[in-house]
């Protein structure tokens, strides 16, 4: 990579998987603010650097249709149930900002590694 090349990956990774926890909406915000508001934060952050460049690209790690993810261990887990929904709202918000910079010549990609993949 070149001093030229502007790359940005953002990667949310909170999971709780406890489903009886005491304090189960505690985990649950836990996970919305890690993925979701963490990863808004970090596009929020570079997008005017990369704005005011006229160049860039920002990586976030997202999730694709929740039916093609595989749980090897499915049971009842609202953390399982709460990453999926964040990794799907953060697929949405890099197509949402993928539409308000296309003039701005800066690249957003969201890309959706399974379970097994990510590591």
């Amino acid at each position: 990579m070149s001093v030229k090349d502007k790359v940005v990956v953002i990667s949310g990774g909170a999971v709780a998987l406890a489903a009886d926890s005491v304090d189960a909406e505690g985990l649950f915000q836990k996970v919305i603010d890690t993925n979701i508001v963490g990863t808004f934060l970090g596009v929020k952050h570079v997008l005017p650097y990369m704005e005011s460049l006229n160049d860039g690209h920002i990586i976030v790690f997202g999730q694709g249709n929740v039916s093609e993810q595989r749980n090897p261990n499915p049971g009842p887990s609202i953390g399982s149930a709460t990453y999926s929904v964040t990794k799907i709202a953060i697929r949405a918000l890099a197509r949402a900002v993928v539409d308000e910079e296309r003039e701005s010549n800066v690249c957003v990609m969201s890309t959706s590694p399974d379970a097994t993949g990510a590591a």
